[in-house]
């Protein structure tokens, strides 16, 4: 059409300068949103899909729902349109831009508006990344495409987190094997952060090298390198992914973060919350840690309820009260975490993280067959998750398939070898071995847990039951004690009363534990 000038409700959207006005003062949007903005204006008055809304914006990139659903957000703050009555969601369909819209030719515009507009600066928008083709060192062309399956895989993965733009893997190839100055890439492909790496193969061993680089300043944010030794090249590709993913998404909500600390100290808004919430999360968890993430995610909710980042970072605050045993009211931290994560599923199906929170949740409630098909459900949509193979493990534990929890850990160490909460699935080792009346590998085992925290006072407990079964009661009353200091609370009917289970086989392994935390003098009641 001719006319490039939109009107409504007092606003002005003006396409040749990519601009929005009220009256005379021009309004910044991230390019993306204005893009949202610029096709519901033009589709005004018809349902608009999500589907047609998002092949209209990202034609050339892998972005999630979330990623949609913020930019509407923006729109609507930048419109005040706080009670939607300008653009209107209609459940499980799309979109509705419900103003009445005149268009006439730019000629309308104020100079002043015009000035403003042309000062504003539009960086790559938040959280907005390319994955540049990894270099293959030495390799020879038979390394070739196990190195560009690298970068495909790790683009993928990535594209699956909500709320993260990644440019496409086809986009990112035309930078492949050449030198880049990352500001001009950054403007180029109107990303913010950029992963470069490289694979070097040599004799039994490969090294991975990557690092990831703020392309606004061009400064290294992170960095590292992973040596592995030579094995099956699916299984490597996996593995190098995960812990390549996994450094990624905590590093880039510390960026994000630190960013916002600095731009935007007083002006925090719904996504800088979230991140500042995650960046504690990430961190060895604590009670006083989890408080302090919850908050930041509650006042995030508080400026946007359908922020999926922060209902999955709440719902996990409350799930750590629990299964640290630290809660009080452990029921009401259960329905707390539970209705986040419905609202995060509903909002974004898709969210392997949110799907592994829900098996959480189930196995909290005592439904171990409902965790192990929610933890297979994850495992489907993101089979490199560390922690749903993990909880797959202790799921067979409560299913009475003690023997099978190994492989199913074993899996989520080589996953993710650096996780902070390691500790958990060493323990979930110990208690499989405790069940299958392996007492000196338990002990071992659950030590290990205790050695990388000695402050988590279950695996106290359970050390000491093992302790006591293997004959050392002297050493079992001792573990108690420390148990005692750090959970004075726990007896031996909580842990009946919590560890139920209608299978069996595990009912009689459980009843062989409570008779160990007997021996070691742990209160009945």
């Amino acid at each position: 059409m001719e006319e490039n000038v939109f009107i409504f409700a007092g606003y002005t959207v003006d396409l040749r300068r990519a601009a929005l006005y009220r009256g005379d003062r021009a309004i910044d949007l991230r390019p993306k949103s204005f893009e949202v903005l610029r096709y519901l204006v033009a589709n005004a008055g018809r349902l608009v899909s999500k589907d047609e809304l998002s092949q209209a914006i990202w034609p050339t990139v892998v972005a999630s729902d979330e990623s949609l659903t913020r930019c509407v957000s923006d729109v609507r703050q930048a419109l005040a349109d706080g009670e939607r009555g300008i653009i209107k969601t209609v459940p499980r369909r799309g979109y509705l831009f419900a103003a009445s819209v005149s268009m006439r030719e730019n000629d309308g515009v104020s100079a002043r508006a015009m000035a403003t507009a042309a000062k504003a600066h539009a960086p790559g928008p938040r959280r907005s990344i390319v994955v540049l083709p990894f270099t293959n060192l030495g390799g020879g062309e038979q390394w070739d495409h196990f190195v560009d399956s690298i970068t495909g895989s790790l683009t993928t993965d990535l594209s699956k987190v909500p709320g993260l733009l990644v440019m496409a893997r086809n986009t990112a190839l035309a930078y492949k094997d050449k030198s880049f100055d990352a500001r001009q890439l950054g403007r180029e492909l109107g990303v913010r952060y950029i992963v470069d790496g490289n694979v070097q193969n040599g004799g039994d061993r490969i090294r991975i090298t990557a690092q990831l680089i703020d392309a606004d300043s061009g400064a290294q944010l992170w960095g590292d390198r992973f040596d592995k030794k030579l094995a099956d090249l699916f299984a490597m590709q996996d593995e190098i992914t995960a812990r390549l993913f996994r450094a990624l998404g905590v590093e880039l909500a510390a960026a994000e973060s630190r960013r916002a600390d600095r731009e935007r100290p007083k002006k925090m808004d719904a996504v800088d919350l979230a991140m500042r919430g995650w960046t504690i999360a990430n961190r060895p968890y604590s009670t006083r840690s989890a408080e302090e993430a919850r908050k930041l995610f509650e006042r995030s909710l508080a400026m946007d309820s359908e922020n999926v980042d922060s209902l999955i970072g709440l719902a996990s605050t409350h799930i750590y009260e629990v299964t640290s045993s630290a809660a009080g009211n452990q029921s009401e931290h259960v329905r707390v975490a539970d209705a986040a994560i419905s609202k995060a599923l509903a909002l974004s199906p898709n969210s392997a993280h949110a799907y592994y929170l829900s098996a959480t949740i189930s196995f909290l409630s005592g439904a171990p067959e409902r965790t192990l098909h929610q933890c297979e459900r994850t495992i489907g949509l993101d089979c490199n998750h560390a922690w749903a193979h993990a909880l797959a493990g202790l799921s067979k534990i409560w299913l009475g398939r003690a023997e099978d929890t190994e492989a199913h850990v074993t899996k989520a160490l080589r996953l993710n070898p650096r996780e902070p909460q390691m500790f958990h699935w060493h323990l979930f080792l110990g208690i499989a071995d405790l069940c299958l009346g392996r007492f000196d590998r338990a002990i071992d085992r659950v030590r290990c847990s205790i050695d990388m925290n000695p402050n988590f006072g279950t695996a106290w407990y359970y050390l000491a039951a093992a302790l006591a079964l293997a004959g050392r009661e002297t050493e079992a009353g001792e573990a108690s004690a420390a148990g005692c200091r750090l959970l004075a609370d726990f007896t031996v009917s909580k842990f009946r009363s919590r560890h139920k289970g209608i299978n069996p086989t595990f009912q009689a392994q459980r009843e062989r534990i409570i008779e160990g935390l007997r021996r070691a003098r742990v209160p009945e009641q």
